[in-house]
């Protein structure tokens, strides 16, 4: 018995040994002699100094930034955490290579943190799955789709902006009630239903979403998860986690019910012949073919691509629009040139078209601006080398298997080799010749706030439309001004990149 209990402990042992000390240091050794340097350090996360930025200089990425600085040629930052070895991957070329080797380098957040939400949507389904996804959900970004829901886009903006006036427009909390309009532009667009009534345990559901997603990113970069594993989260020993599972079960029951409903209100249609009267939301493509072929889409597929929706198109919009918000504020030059096309183009809302929208140079060159100097998605998921893939080559620099690869898009939007003063902003610089114009046209990769490569951000026409049309008609409809009139901006990341205190404005409804 007692030789059983010796071989289990060793056996433990040796697990341990390998994962944490042999393996990560026959990597450290491996990037070393490709010019990487990196320290054995399993119990130091680099995320903690990064996030003591925030207090200390105002910026979770002010390391990267200073680095850039100092060295604007810097292609890859190294790291040993836990088991694992990280690369920060900064160079655009890299980039390129690491975007369009999707199949080879797969986002390694398919699992747990966001488990039963989005793990087999478009975001992360991975080969023929995600070519058949793609495919389908595309019809819903066609351009006449689009061009076709300006209208609706308009008036379910201008409707929700108008319930701002019953609230306390001294304390608006602008963050959410952006996030109210995005999620209803996406409710209305995926299933033809506004969301700004639907609750989840009193909580409107834009915010009970909103919430369930900084809980996520609280786990993502919560140190026990990143130390002992994702697989932490499912054994539920901490009440963080135990609370989170809760959570998503309820979010997933709602949402059921809701794609339910929609699904069986599309059955009626099919059985009374009206499916062809008018074009179908993104839901209806998709309960088609679930009619059509029961193994193509099931419930649990169509739901995830609604979650997808909310995830990616609420949140990363609603933040873009936040720091657009807060640039207009607090750059003179740009309130002046936005105020006067606003006024221009946006006279009469009822007459908004997609056309209307295209005219929207400053506006335009406002967005692309906002997402170089605060894109909302600065560093998105995470990949790792694919099961059955043991090496991959970026650049000449050659991957590992074991290695976790972080894609880093915000170094480049202030490195000095792509851009002229990078840390003015500017809107001439998108309006104008201009070195920003040179760099992205000899590597577009050099700004990437979509993501890049056949898996970039199908929705970003929509984001562009719906940051427009809020923008425009939220600075029609009022002026503002900070609540506190000694806030000091500090950017962090939690699922976004965003500011560590909320954003409160105290409006004053223009005279129309």
């Amino acid at each position: 018995m007692l030789s059983v209990v010796l071989a289990l402990i060793l056996l433990v042992a040796s697990y341990y040994l390998y994962f944490w000390i042999i393996r990560p240091l026959s990597l450290i050794v491996f990037y070393r002699k490709q010019g990487i340097s990196i320290a054995l350090n399993p119990i130091t996360n680099r995320e903690v100094e990064d996030f003591e930025n925030v207090e200390k200089h105002g910026d979770v990425f002010y390391y990267y930034k200073e680095l850039i600085k100092k060295n604007p040629t810097t292609r890859v930052i190294g790291y040993h955490f836990g088991t694992s070895v990280h690369l920060i991957i900064l160079d655009p070329n890299m980039l390129k290579d690491l975007f369009q080797n999707h199949d080879k380098l797969v986002k390694r957040e398919s699992g747990d943190v966001f488990n039963g939400i989005v793990d087999n949507g478009l975001l992360f389904s991975k080969g023929e799955n995600w070519k058949k996804q793609r495919k389908i959900v595309s019809a819903a970004f066609h351009y006449d789709f689009l061009k076709d829901n300006v209208h609706n886009i308009v008036n379910i903006v201008q409707e929700l902006l108008q319930r701002l006036q019953t609230k306390d427009l001294n304390n608006i909390d602008f963050l959410q009630e952006v996030q109210t309009i995005t999620g209803d532009v996406v409710g209305r667009l995926f299933l033809g239903e506004s969301f700004s009534e639907c609750a989840i345990e009193g909580t409107p559901l834009t915010v009970y979403l909103f919430d369930l997603l900084n809980n996520m990113a609280g786990i993502r970069y919560d140190p026990r998860v990143k130390l002992l594993g994702r697989g932490l989260i499912e054994l539920g020993i901490f009440e963080s986690h135990r609370r989170l599972k809760r959570e998503v079960t309820t979010f997933r029951d709602y949402v059921k019910k809701l794609i339910l409903k929609r699904m069986d209100s599309y059955k009626d249609k099919v059985s009374k012949g009206e499916t062809n009267k008018e074009r179908k939301n993104l839901a209806e493509m998709l309960f088609e073919q679930s009619l059509n072929s029961p193994d193509q889409f099931t419930i649990e597929d169509i739901m995830q691509q609604f979650n997808t929706f909310l995830f990616a198109g609420m949140d990363t919009t609603a933040h873009l629009v936040l720091m657009m918000s807060y640039y207009y504020l607090t750059e003179p030059s740009v309130r002046e040139k936005i105020s006067k096309e606003v006024e221009m183009l946006f006279r009469d809302p009822s007459k908004i078209t997609l056309d209307t929208l295209n005219q929207m140079d400053y506006m335009t060159a406002f967005i692309k601006e906002t997402m170089r100097v605060a894109t909302p998605v600065p560093q998105p998921f995470e990949r790792a080398l694919a099961k059955n893939v043991e090496y991959v080559t970026l650049g000449n620099l050659k991957i590992k298997r074991g290695t976790i690869l972080v894609p880093t898009y915000i170094t480049n939007n202030f490195n000095e080799l792509y851009h002229d003063d990078p840390y003015k902003f500017d809107l001439e610089r998108w309006l104008k010749p201009s070195k920003t114009q040179e760099s992205i046209k000899e590597n577009p990769f050099v700004y990437t706030p979509f993501g890049g490569g056949p898996r970039n951000c199908i929705g970003q026409h929509l984001a562009y439309i719906q940051a427009k049309i809020i923008m425009g008609l939220f600075i029609k409809k009022f002026g503002y001004e900070l609540s506190d009139k000694d806030y000091k901006l500090k950017m962090t990341l939690r699922l976004n990149y965003e500011p560590e205190d909320k954003l409160v404005y105290k409006l004053k409804p223009k005279s129309t």
